[in-house]
């Protein structure tokens, strides 16, 4: 497996600092945690649904059709 294909940035949208971390989102899911602030942070950057534009992310909730895939997967 490339290991670059695996590293994930995104900003926090709590703390704004800049996360990279390296995930595999097909088998871990697509949350993580903010290492500088402890909050829940998603990486959209990695999901095919937000690179094509057909997000679904719903802010009230903090769900997305990707979480309900991996939690039923």
């Amino acid at each position: 497996m490339d290991e670059m294909k695996n590293y994930h940035t995104e900003i926090c949208a709590y703390c704004k600092n800049e996360v990279t971390v390296m995930w595999d989102t097909e088998h871990d899911g697509y949350d993580i945690y903010c290492p500088a602030c402890g909050k829940k942070l998603r990486l959209c950057s990695a999901c095919e649904k937000y690179k094509a534009a057909l997000c679904d992310y719903n802010e009230d909730t903090g769900e997305c059709s990707m979480t309900e895939e991996k939690n039923n997967g």
